[in-house]
């Protein structure tokens, strides 16, 4: 797997809105006649392109989580994977939160890994092979 996140924060401010995590497991294929990329990552387009080189982006389960508390648990489930995330809120300044992730295929963890990410990054991680293509894993700070 690998990934890639870093960033600058001053900190919030009292009376900031409360932020939220887009997650979302992603297979990415070549295909002949390539299908419409979601709504929800057309505005990733042309990173997922350039980063992973596949010309198909199929959203197979996607989450948002209101980081309305200093941990917070979730799952992206999907029909052959799922994705548990648990976050910290980091004391670093620089990083607004701390990811644990867990890869699942079924019941079998395929993946483990911590992530720092903050503002309104994006961070892909590229996960496993998976039939003709690969997983992807997509966090993004709302």
């Amino acid at each position: 797997m690998a990934l890639g996140a870093g960033c600058l924060y001053a900190g919030p401010d009292e009376g900031e809105a409360k932020a939220s995590i887009w997650s979302g497991l992603v297979l990415a294929t070549n295909e002949a006649h390539p299908a419409e990329i979601p709504s929800e990552l057309k505005q990733y387009s042309s990173q997922l392109k350039n980063i992973f080189g596949y010309n198909q982006y199929e959203l197979m389960g996607q989450h948002v989580e209101l980081m309305d508390s200093p941990t917070e648990h979730w799952l992206v489930p999907s029909k052959d994977f799922s994705l548990h995330v648990e976050s910290k809120k980091a004391t670093n300044p620089g990083f607004h939160y701390r990811l644990k992730l867990d890869l699942y295929q079924e019941k079998k963890l395929l993946a483990g890994l911590e992530a720092r990410l903050c503002g309104q990054n994006l961070l892909f991680i590229r996960g496993p092979f998976y039939g003709k293509g690969q997983l992807i894993i997509v966090l993004v700070v709302k």
